[in-house]
């Protein structure tokens, strides 16, 4: 067998294909976002509050299928209402939460009228 030949030039290249679908929205994609140093009740849309200081937040009292909950307090201590739906979380089902100093996300699922800790 002879030795190998130059490698040759790199050919042409096909045609762009078509735009994929859009992706999934990020988690913190679409929140109305919330600054409060004050006791405030959320509506029913998803979304993002950072308290400081001593807040109550208290939770829709009608959520949505779906709704998320993210709530930062920012080195505070806030207390969680749930508003008539259990928050649940390690197999326990809770009438309040605190938050301090961290994140909190919660998601209600209406087949059980609970809110999770995810």
């Amino acid at each position: 067998m002879g030795p190998m030949g130059p490698v040759g030039p790199t050919g042409l290249t096909g045609a762009d294909g078509p735009q994929g679908p859009a992706g999934v929205d990020g988690a913190a994609a679409n929140l109305l976002t919330i600054v409060t140093a004050s006791s405030i009740t959320l509506s029913d849309v998803n979304q993002l509050v950072i308290t400081s200081g001593t807040v109550i937040i208290s939770l829709p009292p009608n959520p949505s299928n779906g709704q998320q909950v993210y709530i930062y307090a920012d080195g505070s201590n806030t207390s969680v209402n749930p508003n008539g739906h259990a928050i649940r979380t390690t197999g326990t089902d809770f009438n309040n939460t605190t938050a301090t100093g961290g994140p909190l996300r919660i998601y209600y699922a209406s087949a059980t009228g609970k809110w999770y800790v995810l």
